[in-house]
């Protein structure tokens, strides 16, 4: 009898496992709705499974039950593979909505609790769009050296975050925009989003206004689909669209060399 029950159990998680990477083929293949629909079951087949509460979390389209969702998995399943994955997913949706002081606070305790793990190259260029954001450029430096000395490893993805495309380093380490050449390719990034429902919803009112709005997704493994506006031809151009979009919209932009 036991083992039969522990075959059932072999078979019933195999299964899982088959529908869960069905699924996240499909998000990747933009079959959005078909995957809620069947996710949806899941979750009543399996109401406590970290794994499929994570996936339920990616299609939920309201924001604040998706943050409950990656909540519940880190309140329940804190031992759990995907908790990593739900706490790098609350600190991508705070960055896509604005709140960029959360962002560097949960960003700087995941580096140093986590500074081996994938999921921190992830994230390591949110501390320092963050800083910029709430114009705190100068301690884009700071972190950066900190950052790269206390864990050398993650220095090629420091090196390679967004914000050295808005800042250069002068030799006594000050950041300065004026730095920068006004001339060559520029973006508008306005959005950075793991539901592509609401990466879609905001390309489409930009698109709507007549903006030349698309989206950059950053990599099949994050499934972060990014809103960008442009190209521009220089700087100050860029800028100057970025502040319609910052009164229209309400939304904070990042000025980036695609």
């Amino acid at each position: 009898m036991k083992k039969i029950i522990i075959l059932i159990l072999i078979l019933n998680s195999a299964l899982l496992a088959q529908n869960l990477e069905k699924y996240y083929n499909m998000l990747d293949q933009g079959k959005i709705e078909s995957a809620q629909e069947n996710i949806e079951q899941l979750c009543k087949n399996y109401p406590d499974n970290p794994e499929v509460l994570f996936l339920s979390g990616i299609v939920e389209t309201n924001s604040d039950q998706a943050i409950n969702i990656y909540e519940k998995i880190i309140e329940n399943h804190p031992d759990s593979k995907i908790a990593n994955r739900a706490r790098v997913e609350l600190i991508k949706y705070y960055y896509s909505n604005g709140l960029y002081h959360k962002t560097v606070e949960e960003t700087k305790s995941f580096i140093s609790e986590k500074p081996n793990s994938e999921l921190t190259k992830e994230i390591v260029g949110l501390l320092f769009c963050s800083l910029q954001a709430i114009k705190r450029t100068d301690l884009i430096d700071f972190y950066q050296n900190k950052l790269s000395n206390n864990y050398p490893q993650l220095t090629p993805y420091i090196k390679n975050s967004n914000y050295l495309d808005i800042y250069t380093v002068k030799q006594q380490g000050r950041f300065s925009e004026q730095s920068i050449e006004d001339s060559g390719e520029y973006a508008l990034q306005v959005g950075a989003f793991s539901n592509p429902n609401n990466a879609r919803n905001l390309l489409n009112n930009l698109k709507a206004e007549g903006y030349q709005a698309y989206l950059e997704k950053r990599s099949a493994n994050q499934r972060v689909q990014v809103v960008k506006i442009g190209p521009f031809s220089s700087r100050s151009r860029a800028n100057q669209v970025g502040k319609q979009i910052e009164r229209k919209f309400n939304l904070d932009y990042i000025i980036i060399k695609p």
